[in-house]
């Protein structure tokens, strides 16, 4: 049985040691750039983008298909997100436990 704990960048766990580990990134765009929170992010340069923009901003969570790819083909996936009274992405990960499950009988999502 494969098993994998997924976990949105919110749990500033970007990455660990093992394969069975995976973050799925928010991501913060700014006028028409996005950034994604993960190890690749130029955290300097998002925030001179930050200073020269005069507009708004905003952050996004990541979506059923984002979730979809990081719970992969483990058999359990136990799945952490930023907590549910607040958090689009835990409404997003719960759309995709049912997306799962329903598409993969013989496998569980546990948040």
């Amino acid at each position: 049985m494969k098993y994998r704990i997924v976990a949105d960048s919110s749990s500033n766990i970007l990455n660990m040691d093992f394969d069975e580990f995976v973050c799925v990134p928010m991501q913060i765009q700014v006028g028409n750039r996005i950034f994604f929170d993960d190890p690749s992010l130029d955290l300097e340069e998002m925030l001179e983008v930050l200073k020269a923009h005069k507009g708004k901003s905003q952050t996004a969570c990541p979506g059923p298909g984002d979730w979809l790819e990081a719970f992969g083909d483990a058999d359990r996936v136990f799945c952490v997100t930023v907590t549910s009274g607040v958090s689009g992405s835990f409404l997003s990960a719960k759309v995709t436990k049912e997306i799962y499950e329903s598409e993969y009988p013989d496998r569980k999502s546990f948040s």
